[in-house]
């Protein structure tokens, strides 16, 4: 694994990785769709989960905008690892998005893996971006309306309609146990 202790001219830097996610969240966070497809490769391609394959910016330019009038108001990205060959990089990282609709807000967790290409001006540009949740609702749910971490495990608050039974499942490692409780 890469760790980003390589200086060699013309190589696939960790902070430019990180500028560029920095910089994806905040034009996210703006609703600036332009502002997230620019630092993504013209042909690039977007994996979004329950979806077809999204392809070039003006794609991801629409999904974004899908996803802005769908609710999505804000997005913290955070890289796990990094791995590098040649002039391509590949991020995993967490996400969490902040979205708002039918006049309630929460959180929708997940993953994401994306590439990163040297362009021929030594710049570098997304070229690959696969995301997925933690976890899809059931028929009924809402996502996760409030997350709560502790040093060795992270808590999933979901509420279930009509009943308004709160449902807390603690994930730990692969390790997950349910507990109903009623409000």
């Amino acid at each position: 694994m890469w760790t980003g202790d390589e200086t060699k001219a013309g190589s696939v830097m960790i902070d430019d990785v990180d500028t560029i996610t920095a910089s994806v969240a905040e034009a996210f966070n703006r609703q600036d769709a332009e502002g997230v497809a620019s630092l993504y490769t013209e042909d690039a391609q977007v994996l979004p989960p329950d979806a077809p394959l999204v392809t070039g910016r003006q794609g991801l330019v629409a999904m974004l905008n899908a996803t802005f009038a769908g609710g999505g108001q804000s997005i913290q990205l955070d890289t796990i690892s990094t791995q590098k060959s040649g002039d391509l990089l590949l991020q995993v990282g967490r996400y969490v998005m902040g979205i708002t609709a039918s006049g309630q807000s929460f959180e929708d967790p997940g993953k994401f893996v994306s590439v990163y290409a040297r362009q021929p001006d030594g710049g570098l540009l997304t070229t690959v971006t696969c995301f997925n949740r933690d976890a899809t609702p059931r028929a009924g749910q809402m996502w996760p309306v409030r997350q709560n971490r502790t040093e060795d495990s992270l808590w999933l608050i979901r509420t279930v309609p009509p009943a308004g039974t709160l449902t807390a499942r603690k994930l730990r490692s692969y390790d997950e146990r349910q507990t109903t409780m009623q409000p």
